[in-house]
This record gives C-alpha cells, sequence and structure tokens, in this order.
C-alpha cells in the first residue's frame, strides 16, 4: 500500500491508497470464467435448437411433398420413371391451380428438378444455384380451358430420385401391354422417394395403394 500526505484542518495526515489484493482478483477471474462458460453454453444451446428447428422443418416439407406425389400416383393410370430422377404419369389427378382442390380431369403431371438461376449465397460472398422441384400438370381433357400450370413443391433440391419399389408394375406391363401408353407402365404399389436438399438426403417408400 502507498501512503498519500494530505492536510484535515491544516494537519498533515497520511491516507493509505487501497488496491486489490490477490485473493480479489482471484475471485473476480474466477466470476469472469464462470459467466464465460455461461455465455458458451447458452450459445451452444441456441446453434442445437436452430439445427434441431431445421431438422423439422426439412421433414415436414419432405412429408408433404411425399403426400402430393403418393396422392397424384393413386389417380394415375400409368407412370413413367425416368433415368434422371423425374416422374411422368397419367390420370384424373387434376388439381385447380388456385385452390389446390381435385377436379378430376384428365393430365399429364411431372415431377422434376428445375434450375432457377443464379442468386446470391448467404453472406453475400459469391453465388449459387437455385434448384427447385416442381410439379407440370398439363390438361389432356377435351374441355375449352387447356392452361398448364407449374407449382413449387419444395426448394433447395439438389437430387431427386423417383423409382418404383415393387415389381408389380412389371408384371402388369407384360400382362397389358396392349393397353399401356407408349413409354408407360402401370402405376406400381410401392414407390421409393429419395430427396436430397442443403440439409441432407431423405428417402422413403410411400405405399401408393
Amino acid at each position: 500500500m502507498k501512503s498519500l500526505p494530505t492536510y484535515i484542518n491544516g494537519h498533515r495526515t497520511l491516507l493509505r491508497r487501497r488496491g486489490f489484493t490477490l485473493i480479489e482478483l482471484l475471485i473476480a477471474s474466477v466470476l469472469a470464467a464462470v459467466l464465460m462458460g455461461g455465455v458458451v453454453l447458452a450459445a451452444g444451446a441456441l446453434a442445437r435448437d436452430a439445427r434441431e428447428s431445421r431438422s423439422v422443418d426439412s421433414e415436414s416439407q419432405f412429408d408433404a411433398a411425399a403426400n402430393l406425389i403418393r396422392r397424384d400416383l393413386g389417380n394415375a393410370q400409368s407412370v413413367e420413371f425416368r433415368s434422371d430422377g423425374s416422374m411422368v404419369l397419367v390420370g384424373h389427378g387434376g388439381l385447380e391451380p388456385a385452390t389446390g382442390r381435385s377436379t378430376g380431369r384428365l393430365v399429364r403431371i411431372a415431377y422434376r428438378v428445375v434450375d432457377a438461376g443464379r442468386h446470391p449465397s448467404r453472406g453475400g460472398e459469391g453465388e449459387s444455384r437455385a434448384l427447385l422441384l416442381v410439379r407440370e400438370q398439363v390438361p389432356l381433357d377435351a374441355s375449352a380451358e387447356r392452361t398448364s400450370w407449374r407449382e413449387l413443391v419444395l426448394a433447395g433440391v439438389i437430387d431427386l430420385q423417383l423409382s418404383p419399389a415393387s415389381d408389380d408394375a412389371a408384371r402388369s406391363r407384360s400382362t397389358d401391354h396392349a393397353q399401356t401408353p407408349v413409354h408407360h407402365t402401370p402405376v406400381p404399389s410401392r414407390v421409393r422417394i429419395r430427396i436430397q436438399t442443403n440439409s441432407g438426403a431423405t428417402e422413403r417408400v410411400i405405399a401408393v395403394r
């Protein structure tokens, strides 16, 4: 401790200026470490919650896409599974563009991944391509209104694979070849869906009928 001279009522007095002791410094260091640990734990918990939220959101989006594909397959008369993983089907599975309600119209429906072009990546560093899974519907009946339309099913899709998961379509094709549209086969009872997005790949086998 260092004594500082001062004067009170004309008398010289020594006042001691008190500094931090070693124990106080140690306590302050421990408190700072505890606070820092709490901040790190809180940040880790927030990051984990964000990852879990993205995973749940991605899973729900996949479920919505799978349900739409199952619905169209259930109304289809024939289907073509293409080598690029896309799918084209024909049947009475028409939807109203404005409301999404079933119309029962004869349509051709295609599920495929399209390139929406480049857009700025997150953080503003460079560009990345926007790949979208879309559903395309083209009316085939004799109605006066034959407007085709496209709707977004899932964004951020890197790869799409739609394929039969059962061999009943192949057996049906060999017996009903004369009634089957060119390049199309009857709808199988089970279909495998594999969609890879920026969050990872999800694969599921759905029962069509």
